[in-house]
């Protein structure tokens, strides 16, 4: 693999580790893993493709707090 890869894979499962601990906003996770805002939502792409359904609450404040859940797999 890549370096960039590697730090975007790591990247990812941090952020899921950080969400499965604690809602945060977009900001704040931007702040904290050094990307753009637009890099946390595709980030939220990928643990979505992975079966992390990532959930918006809206907060009486501007901005949302965020945080995930596994998703249910569907029975055969």
């Amino acid at each position: 693999m890549q370096p960039l890869r590697n730090a975007s894979l790591i990247r990812v499962l941090l952020m899921l580790r950080v969400l499965l601990d604690k809602p945060q906003t977009v900001t704040q996770l931007a702040d904290t893993f050094g990307v753009s805002k637009r890099t946390v939502f595709r980030d939220f792409d990928v643990l979505d493709a992975v079966g992390y359904a990532v959930l918006k609450h809206q907060t009486g404040n501007d901005e949302a707090l965020y945080r995930v859940r596994t998703k249910r797999r569907k029975s055969r």
